[in-house]
Formats: structure tokens, sequence, C-alpha cells
């Protein structure tokens, strides 16, 4: 119980919400297939091929939140060939998004998806 002239603590601050592991569907067709193939999502892999075709896909569970989410590419493209791929990413709710990837040789991109 407080005594006169004292306030409450200050609250503590909320713990982030966790969000829960969602399903989405992954499709990704490259102009020149990569020598390797690695995708991060927070900092862990989800999906990875070593010898990926021109056109791959995948079933993946990750934190989806309402904001969105971050989705890192590791694409090992040859040296001198520039290259690029479509990335299609069906979100929980089942809405198609689609966003690029350009490079040559190894590359590295992060693409936010809604």
């Amino acid at each position: 119980m407080l005594s006169a002239g004292e306030s409450a603590p200050a609250s503590a601050p909320k713990p982030p919400v966790v969000t829960s592991a969602q399903s989405v569907h992954l499709q990704i067709d490259f102009t020149t297939p990569p020598k390797s193939f690695r995708l991060l999502s927070l900092g862990k892999e989800v999906w990875s091929d070593p010898a990926p075709s021109d056109e791959i896909e995948h079933d993946l569970t990750l934190a989806y939140p309402k904001e969105g989410v971050d989705l890192q590419f590791e694409v090992g493209w040859p040296e001198n060939v520039r290259s690029s791929a479509r990335v299609r990413l069906t979100d929980p709710q089942g809405v198609e998004h689609e966003k690029g990837v350009w490079g040559t040789g190894p590359t590295t991109e992060v693409l936010t998806f809604p």
C-alpha cells in the first residue's frame, strides 16, 4: 500500500509479442540456375538447396507477424553472368506477393514481404 505522497512505480516494459509460426509457400524462378541457394529468416536457415534447378518451390513454417517478414536470400550465381530470380510468396492468408532478386556471382539480398 502506498503512503501519502508516494506514487506507484512505473510499470515494467511489456515483453515483445511472439508471433506463432505459420505456413507459407515460396516459389522461385531463376533466369540462370545458381550453384547454391540458402534462405534465412531471423538469422536462421529455413531452406537450402546445394544445386537448385531453374524453378524451385517449398512450403515453409516460420514466424509471420502482421507487419510482414524479412527473408534473406543467398544465391550463388555464376561469375560474370547477370542473373535474376522471381520470388513469389503465398502468405498465411493465401495472398501471393511477388518480388525479385538480381545479381552476378554470389548475391545476398533481403526481401520484405507484407
